[in-house]
């Protein structure tokens, strides 16, 4: 979380500092804050299994053309032959 990474940025601490820094930030944080930090991540998972699934139904319907049919143009083309 930004906050925790600031906290310990701003005491520019050793390991075991950071340990009880760290600490110390999650305890500061408070209940709004964790529930608006868990609703987003909530948030941002739901979206990225929304797209997850969209590219999944692209993938199961590409058609990829290997130059197996002629286009219009070679069709008249021949036509006129």
């Amino acid at each position: 979380m930004y906050i925790i990474k600031t906290y310990i940025y701003i005491y520019n601490c050793r390991l075991d500092d950071s340990i009880k820094l760290t600490v110390q930030a999650f305890a500061e944080i408070g209940a709004d804050r964790w529930k608006s930090a868990c609703e987003h991540a909530e948030k941002t998972i739901a979206s990225m299994q929304d797209a997850d699934n969209a590219a999944d139904v692209l993938k199961r319907n590409l058609v990829v053309d290997l130059g197996a049919h002629t286009d219009s143009e070679t069709d008249t083309a021949s036509e006129a032959e």
